[in-house]
């Protein structure tokens, strides 16, 4: 039996991340471009341009179809043409007690 994780090895990804506080309010938004090298129960590894990587969750299900075409990064302005997949996601603060 072929394990998921094996047919990401190599797919490119575009992460979209929004960081928002606790009470909705924006704190930032992140965008970054890679190749996965690893998706196992410890998280999702993409490798960067920069030779760097990057971690994603352990969580394939937010991996999803990229669209064809050409995406614009917002603070690089580099244009990544046809990804294969697509992760968009809003990452909350939680509150401090």
């Amino acid at each position: 039996m072929v394990d998921l994780s094996d047919r990401l090895i190599g797919r490119t990804v575009l992460v979209g991340l929004t960081f928002r506080d606790w009470d909705g309010t924006l704190l930032d938004r992140e965008q970054l471009f890679g190749t996965i090298e690893r998706s196992d129960s410890r998280g999702i590894t993409l490798r960067l341009q920069d030779g760097s990587t990057y971690e994603l969750p352990p969580a394939p299900e937010m991996l999803q179809p990229a669209r064809p075409g050409e995406y614009r990064l917002r603070k690089t302005n580099q244009v990544i043409v046809d990804p294969d997949l697509l992760v968009v996601a809003t990452v909350t603060r939680p509150a401090r007690h």
